[in-house]
């Protein structure tokens, strides 16, 4: 373990096989959503975790990453994850010529320390609390449904299903709301 690590893993290829794959806890959404298909995941991301791994408890890193690995909406897991492990000290936008001749991809360097057991623990603890105590929009709007599924006043159905609607995203924001606040304050959600 190490209490600070300098990197700049390749951007470039990615892994496709599942065996090296399931070494990753970055790669297991990949791995479960597309079962039975064929997955791929970034190289960088996979370093990323491995970097991570290797800071001992409030060790720090600096990060070369493509910028896109901060604002592609595909990676919401990957920046939630980061969330969970390790503090965001500061993300350093590079100009594109930084690494001018050998690639023009937008880089950012991301600097983090990770958490204390204490405070990951801290973490977990307040996550399950959440969760635990946030009501189960999806059983609550299911049985609202079903009961008015054969109701002729269709204006009460489309109220339903807007309520419904409307249940859902609040309850979405609700049990995520340590991954969804930064989206919810910027009105990026729908």
């Amino acid at each position: 373990k190490f209490d600070i690590i300098l990197a700049n893993p390749p951007f470039a290829g990615e892994i496709r096989e599942k065996e090296v794959l399931n070494n990753y806890e970055l790669a297991k959404p990949i791995l479960i959503k597309n079962r039975n298909k064929s997955v791929k995941v970034e190289r960088d991301i996979l370093f990323l975790e491995r970097i991570i791994d290797f800071l001992k408890p409030k060790g720090r890193a600096a990060i070369v990453l493509p910028q896109g690995q901060f604002n592609n909406s595909k990676l919401i897991y990957l920046r939630n994850w980061l969330f969970k492990k390790v503090k965001i000290l500061g993300v350093i936008g590079l100009d594109v010529n930084t690494f001018s001749p050998h690639t023009s991809t937008k880089t950012s360097v991301l600097i983090i320390q990770k958490y204390s057991v204490e405070e990951e623990n801290r973490i977990k603890e307040l996550e399950n609390k959440i969760n635990n105590s946030v009501p189960d929009f999806k059983k609550i709007i299911e049985k609202i449904l079903e009961e008015q599924k054969n109701s002729e006043e269709i204006d009460t159905y489309i109220s339903i299903l807007f309520m419904a609607k409307e249940f859902e995203r609040i309850g979405d924001l609700t049990k995520n709301i340590g991954k969804e606040i930064k989206y919810y304050v910027s009105g990026k959600i729908k």
